[in-house]
């Protein structure tokens, strides 16, 4: 694939239901549309977990992940963290924990309008992504970061992940 070329789309259904239980994304609807509700978990982030296997059309360059969310509140900002954990083929043992370093994107001023979706945007290079490769199994670990000053409810609508 070329640069700019979407390998993976999450919504936010395909969230796992278990992590780290007080401060897991619960799924939820707003106005009959599936949504993440990361709540402002106050003095801890919220976070939710998303499995898959990587398009085999990968070409290692790296990735950029895009947030698209919504919050019910209109002022303050929201701070996303993203981390991989590559799991592979016999490179990963599934009952333990093992992401890469997490990487941010804060300050992301919230849309002065409630329910306005917006987007922000986070790049990896290939490894910082835990050297992921085309065709293994991974999973990203999505954390609404209790840094954010929004005190309102922060909705994951969906992730997309383009080659950088």
């Amino acid at each position: 694939m070329a640069s700019g070329d979407t390998l993976q789309v999450f919504y936010s259904c395909d969230m796992g239901s278990y992590v780290t239980p007080a401060y897991t994304a619960r799924h939820f609807t707003v106005n009959d549309r599936p949504v993440a509700n990361f709540f402002d978990g106050g003095s801890n982030g919220t976070f939710g977990n998303f499995t898959s296997v990587l398009t085999r059309n990968y070409g290692s360059s790296g990735i950029t992940a895009y947030i698209y969310y919504a919050t019910s509140g209109t002022t303050g900002d929201i701070d996303w963290g993203i981390a991989f954990e590559r799991t592979g083929d016999g490179l990963q043992r599934v009952d333990i924990d093992d992401f890469a370093t997490q990487k941010t994107s804060t300050g992301n001023t919230v849309p002065g309008t409630a329910y306005l979706a917006d987007v922000v945007s986070i790049a990896f290079s290939n490894s910082e992504i835990d050297g992921l490769q085309a065709g293994e199994l991974f999973r990203i670990q999505v954390e609404r970061l209790a840094t954010s000053t929004l005190t309102a409810d922060a909705y994951l609508l969906a992730i997309e992940l383009k080659e950088t």
